[in-house]
């Protein structure tokens, strides 16, 4: 019986020590000091951007295509070649071609001589013209003579009527002949006119085969060689105007909007470039142009992007990353990025914490603008946020804040220079 009374006590007082050691658990918990590191907020340059890729290209480039098939008979430049505007660049072998300009020369030679003042069709024709006028001539002086001799009544009526009808039937034949000629002189005209563009849509054709630089520039790409048959339309070189370089980048279609070339009364957007050849560079430049249509597979749109002050060993093919800025807010309160969490951050006040919501506005991978929630100086917790609760104390290591360029917020190098 005894020894039964004593059980239900042990249980008791097992208990006891076990609420004991967890309400001395939990308040050792919430009395240590959780090792946390802070940054203050201040005040700086906000900076909202978007994000493209692409590669440095010629302003002026051009793909020069076959006009005419045939084989590469001979090849004047090659990849690096400098070139200046109708420098020839290979020729195509096409005799059909040259056999049909030589051919039509010679029926455009023979055109023109139907045509000039010794055609034969014209002078045959003229002097015809002239035997009639002569016998018109003649005709007019028996009409004359006929009529007096009618007059004195030493002849009939008859006899000047035959004359008339005889000088009438003259003037109708010499009419007809001048307009024979008339007629005959616009054929021969017409047709010497037609052999002289025959000739020069040959005498262009014969030109195509002569493959020449558009433009003063340097050859970027050879797609051909000697011998090979080439097609019409054909890509045989790229040909670019070096002098000038820009940045054409692919900006998603849900950016776009926000990116201005000064088209519309916006201020051209600003650009940070970082180039994949260039490490712990950035460069400056603006948007100078935004192409109207979008790649449907990429669903994004071109924009080129102009250097501000382009390095001397820029060359065309550059790889590149860009922050395009959208927005620019001065003078605002500015907390780290990491700090941030569902719209809340953990505020260190004497020695502890409390959990605070913010409005934020433009942000970064480095920063975000403090719309409301926080005052300049007050620290934010951006390291062991996952160990803190409602007033936990902490055991805080400043780090300051963050003093770098906001652009290129992607570029995480502690010697970026600016250019």
């Amino acid at each position: 019986m005894a020894g039964s009374r004593r059980r239900p006590q042990a249980r008791w007082l097992a208990l006891g020590g076990v609420i004991v050691l967890g309400a001395s658990a939990i308040a050792w918990t919430r009395f240590r000091a959780v090792p946390v590191v802070v940054s203050p907020v201040v005040r700086g340059q906000a900076v909202e951007a978007v994000y493209a890729t692409g590669s440095v290209e010629a302003a002026d480039r051009v793909v020069v295509k076959a006009k005419t098939s045939g084989s590469i008979a001979e090849l004047f430049a090659r990849e690096g070649s400098k070139v200046k505007k109708g420098d020839l660049l290979a020729r195509i072998d096409n005799p059909t071609a040259s056999f049909d300009l030589e051919r039509g020369r010679s029926d455009s030679n023979a055109a023109s001589a139907q045509a000039g003042k010794e055609a034969p069709q014209l002078a045959a024709l003229a002097a015809q013209g002239r035997a009639v006028e002569a016998e018109l001539k003649q005709a007019k002086l028996e009409l004359e003579r006929s009529r007096k001799l009618v007059e004195r009544g030493s002849a009939p009526a008859s006899e000047s009527e035959r004359a008339q009808a005889r000088v009438d039937q003259l003037q109708g034949t010499l009419d007809a002949n001048r307009a024979q000629q008339r007629a005959l002189r616009i054929d021969l005209s017409a047709n010497a006119k037609r052999q002289a563009s025959q000739v020069k849509s040959l005498t262009a054709r014969v030109a195509d085969t002569e493959v020449r630089a558009p433009l003063d520039g340097v050859v970027l790409g050879k797609s051909v060689e000697l011998g090979e048959v080439v097609s019409v339309n054909q890509p045989l070189f790229r040909v670019a105007d070096t002098r000038v370089l820009v940045l054409e980048v692919n900006v998603d279609e849900a950016d776009i909007a926000r990116v201005s070339d000064g088209q519309t009364g916006k201020p051209k957007s600003e650009a940070a470039i970082s180039l994949y050849a260039f490490a712990k560079t950035v460069f400056r430049g603006e948007v100078t142009e935004v192409l109207p249509d979008a790649d449907r597979q990429r669903r994004a749109f071109v924009a080129k992007i102009s250097f501000s002050a382009p390095p001397p060993e820029l060359r065309s093919g550059m790889t590149a990353e860009v922050n395009i800025v959208t927005a620019r807010h001065d003078a605002v309160l500015l907390a780290p990025s990491s700090a941030e969490s569902e719209g809340s951050v953990w505020v260190l006040a004497n020695g502890r914490v409390e959990r605070r919501a913010i409005q934020v506005g433009i942000r970064d991978l480095l920063r975000l603008e403090v719309v409301s929630g926080l005052a300049e100086g007050e620290s934010v917790v951006i390291e062991g946020r996952d160990k803190l609760a409602p007033g936990s104390r902490v055991s805080a290591t400043v780090r300051p804040a963050d003093k770098r360029e906001p652009l290129p917020d992607a570029a995480d190098v502690s010697q970026t220079t600016l250019r």
